[in-house]
């Protein structure tokens, strides 16, 4: 396979693990703080610190799932490419 293909199907497959962590991210922050995760900073009712707090945990979380998609995505193309 070549290097373009691989390039392509690891954006996307990281991508795709983005949506599903945002997702993820913000079913849990309803979960643990009980209302919508702060992404309109119009939002008089939401303070300065949650939007901090939700910025820090949301780049840390996007940031791991970027990581380990790339990292399996290297992984299984090299299975791939022994075969």
């Amino acid at each position: 396979m070549n290097a373009t293909t691989q390039k392509l199907v690891t954006a996307g497959t990281v991508a795709l693990a983005g949506l599903v962590a945002a997702k993820v991210l913000e079913k849990g922050w309803k979960l643990v703080t009980g209302h919508e995760a702060p992404i309109d900073f119009d939002d008089d009712q939401t303070s300065i610190s949650e939007f901090v707090i939700y910025a820090a945990v949301s780049g840390a979380i996007l940031a791991v799932a970027r990581a380990a998609t790339q990292k399996q995505t290297k992984k299984a193309f090299a299975t791939i490419e022994k075969s």
